[in-house]
């Protein structure tokens, strides 16, 4: 029998619940990516006024998020919360070690809350890092 998701892919990272206000963002902490084979991330919405609230993942080429970039490899664009979407939980799942930019030493995942327009949103998330294997 398989282990449960949450022993496969141990939260690795958290954005704890607070309000980000209009033309903020929140990022967790940078996650190694170099012995991982695949991150996902959950994004949960509390109470969002007025605001777009867009949930990505960066890569850096270290843990203090030195040339942190967007990773947008293998069609990981933003995904985004509307402004009627309180009480909503958002995935971003299947980030592949090889979708990062290693040629130029990016080995390291974050996960980044930005909220445009509006007033603000109470958000949270977390990232969690395990093996391929397990979609088998």
């Amino acid at each position: 029998m398989a282990n449960p998701f949450s022993q496969d892919f141990p939260a690795a990272a958290q954005i704890s619940p607070q309000t980000i206000n209009a033309a903020g963002s929140a990022t967790s902490a940078y996650v190694s990516f170099v012995d991982g084979d695949e991150i996902c991330a959950t994004a949960i919405a509390g109470t969002i006024t007025g605001s777009t609230v867009a949930v990505s993942f960066l890569q850096a080429t270290d843990s203090s998020g030195t040339n942190a970039k967007a990773l947008t490899a293998g069609g990981f664009a933003s995904k985004t919360f509307a402004a009627t979407d309180d009480d909503t939980t958002l995935e971003l799942i299947g980030g592949v070690h090889s979708l990062l930019d290693v040629a130029n030493s990016f080995a390291y995942v974050a996960l980044k809350i930005a909220v445009t327009g509006g007033t603000s949103a109470i958000m949270c998330g977390v990232v969690r890092k395990g093996p391929s294997s397990y979609r088998s």
